[in-house]
């Protein structure tokens, strides 16, 4: 009987620390779930990033290709040549063919 009447003294505390404790609860696992939502937006943007990379890589080897190279020496009348020879002055200094 006695145990019965401090079980009613303290039951508004132990119902207070309950709901004090789902409330931590709570937050903590909202906490975890916008960490993990986060971790995956940031991992779905470095897929992005990557694959954009490689795009990028791909595009500037074809760019840099002799192919190429040629194709738009040959548009602006540019001629293949052998050797070059480099004249050094002080002054300047000149190409010739």
């Amino acid at each position: 009987m006695l145990f019965i009447k401090k079980f009613k003294k303290f039951k508004p505390l132990m119902l207070f620390v309950i709901v004090i404790l789902f409330m931590i609860n709570l937050g903590l696992v909202n906490a975890g779930t916008n960490q993990t939502w986060s971790k995956d937006k940031l991992s779905n943007n470095l897929d992005k990033v990557e694959h954009e990379l490689l795009l990028l890589n791909a595009k500037a080897s074809g760019l840099q290709s002799i192919e190429r190279i040629e194709m738009e020496s040959k548009k602006l009348n540019l001629v293949k040549i052998a050797k070059i020879y480099h004249l050094i002055k002080k002054e300047d200094k000149v190409a010739l063919k």
